[in-house]
């Protein structure tokens, strides 16, 4: 019942922004689609990084695959164990920064102190959530006691997740109320 719940909720929300967006901009985002256009790139010189959570179940990690695949070009495909909203591990963002320096200073001799540099922002908890496993200071520190990923594969606590749920519920509701029209409210 929570799974109809959460997916009616997500097709209302979806019609609201298709609605607005289409209003506003003057295109359908369901007529956009990147797949269309990414093999464009192949002759770019402009890297790209798709990163993407394995868990996402709003965007499916299929669509970076197939769109990584598509690219042809200078191209790298990082799926990261979380959700769609989760914060992203710190390995993550590590691993994104180091693809950006690459390109940026692919002669540099300064990438192992950097990427030392990074490690240790993300040891001390600047860079995004700590894996479950993380290389710390040279050494795997299991992470896995701290947190639940199924529990907490949104970056909150189960409960907190619910009670965001249902804020969003009622406010889509009283959004959704607000929108009728004055005939259709009676």
């Amino acid at each position: 019942a929570r799974e109809l719940v959460l997916s009616a909720i997500t097709e209302a929300a979806l019609a609201l922004v298709r609605s607005s967006v289409k209003h506003r901009a003057g295109f359908d985002i369901f007529d956009v689609a990147p797949i269309n256009h990414i093999a464009n790139m192949r002759h770019s010189a402009t890297p790209v990084l798709f990163l993407h959570g394995s868990k996402d179940d709003f965007v499916a990690p299929s669509h970076s695959k197939d769109l990584n695949d598509a690219h042809g070009g200078d191209a790298t495909l990082l799926l990261v164990p979380c959700d769609h909203q989760a914060q992203r591990p710190a390995s993550a963002i590590v691993d994104a920064l180091l693809f950006v320096y690459d390109r940026l200073a692919p002669q540099s001799n300064d990438r192992a102190k950097y990427a030392t540099l990074l490690a240790a922002l993300a040891d001390d908890g600047y860079l995004g959530t700590r894996d479950r496993r993380q290389v710390h200071h040279h050494r795997t520190v299991d992470f896995s006691h701290h947190r639940d990923p199924e529990d907490h594969a949104s970056g909150l606590d189960r409960v907190r997740q619910r009670r965001v749920e249902t804020d969003l519920s009622a406010n889509l509701r009283t959004t959704l109320t607000l929108a009728k029209p004055a005939s259709a409210a009676r």
